[in-house]
């Protein structure tokens, strides 16, 4: 669970291995759920935490940087 916050940077691809809590009482019905449900909790930080690490690695970071300074700048090669 996150909330709109959170993913604003991530690359958004269908389906997300987490729920979006735009409200309070998403918040508390969805910490309700994964308290109640230990396994599903575990099985969702796992998901959560390696759909992030195949899309969001530094060398991802560092060349999504270089090409916007490649783009603003041109090639300085």
């Amino acid at each position: 669970m996150v909330s709109p916050t959170a993913i604003a940077g991530l690359t958004p691809t269908e389906p997300l291995p987490w729920s979006v809590c735009e409200s309070t009482q998403q918040w508390c019905d969805e910490l309700l759920r994964l308290w109640s449900a230990p396994r599903d909790a575990e099985a969702l930080g796992r998901a959560a935490r390696s759909w992030v690490e195949q899309r969001h690695s530094w060398a991802q970071a560092g060349e999504l940087a270089d090409a916007s300074v490649r783009r603003v700048c041109g090639n300085l090669s």
